[in-house]
């Protein structure tokens, strides 16, 4: 009895094993359509709309989507599901480094808060700088130009 019951649990992790071999495969990200779906190209060359089941943030999504970074994804009630990029290693970039350069655009108004301190950029081109203690540091040229120039 003993016996009989190790080989079916052998056969069930075997037909197991598989399945997951044949529904999760690896895959590029290919792009993102006007709609933010994002698409995968699968090694047989054919492109599918998938969904995300990762953590990454969208900022790191779309530097990984430029650069056709390799992904994992499986099928889902038939539907692609991108569950996370592919590395072969640790970067070496710090902790939340998402690329060598990061562009933010919005329409309206474009806030970077931390506590009491901002930096707020609005479409008419106002910038507003706000903290407790405000430093300007340059080890060359400070320059303030403006058609009027108001110290306190």
């Amino acid at each position: 009895m003993r016996r009989s019951l190790n080989t079916q649990h052998l056969q069930i992790v075997e037909t197991t094993t598989k399945s997951l071999a044949t529904i999760c495969q690896r895959a590029s990200l290919e792009d993102v359509t006007t709609e933010g779906t994002v698409r995968i190209r699968l090694a047989d060359g054919s492109v599918h709309c998938a969904v995300l089941a990762t953590e990454e943030s969208d900022q790191a999504l779309l530097v990984a989507i430029e650069a056709k970074k390799p992904v994992v994804v499986c099928v889902m009630e038939e539907e692609w599901v991108i569950l996370g990029l592919l590395r072969d290693r640790l970067g070496l970039a710090p902790a939340g480094a998402i690329g060598p350069r990061v562009e933010l655009e919005a329409s309206d108004s474009l806030i970077i808060g931390c506590g009491e301190a901002s930096i707020e950029l609005h479409a008419s081109g106002r910038i507003a700088l706000r903290g407790h203690d405000v430093l300007v540091s340059s080890s060359g040229t400070a320059a303030i130009q403006g058609a009027a120039v108001r110290i306190n």
